[in-house]
């Protein structure tokens, strides 16, 4: 599944970082449902479906000052375990080291605007590899 669209979300878009949430985790279904039929193992995404993690980005995003510990730790969460999963999916397909996208700020706009590249070339290759555009 292709997801450029939702990957030129803007800083501080809120509609559209929940649109990106929705179709990325339908994304990483599609590419679970390749490997699972390729090589009869399935790679665990329900841990993308996080709307605490959601909730926080937005409001790094909005430079909230009253985001707590609990909400960081959602997001830090949710960016470990889809790093992992990243990874995981790489190894599966043979691709070699997938880039870490575990660590951001997503208060910083230079960082968000990274991630955003560095997580769509990601899925381009995850797409290529799995004939899921």
């Amino acid at each position: 599944m292709n997801i450029q669209p939702q990957s030129q979300t803007r800083f501080g878009d809120e509609a559209g970082i929940k649109d990106f949430f929705f179709w990325h985790r339908l994304a990483h279904i599609e590419i679970d449902r390749v490997i699972t039929n390729a090589q009869a193992f399935s790679l665990p995404n329900a841990t993308l479906d996080s709307q605490a993690a959601v909730d926080t980005w937005v409001r790094q995003m909005k430079a909230d000052p009253n985001i707590g510990e609990e909400d960081k730790r959602a997001l830090f969460d949710w960016l470990q375990l889809h790093a992992t999963l990243h990874q995981n999916e790489y190894q599966a397909l043979g691709l070699g080291q997938a880039p870490d996208l575990g660590v951001v700020d997503f208060s910083q706009q230079d960082q968000f605007d990274d991630w955003m590249y560095q997580h769509s070339a990601v899925h381009d290759a995850l797409n290529t590899a799995t004939g899921t555009y």
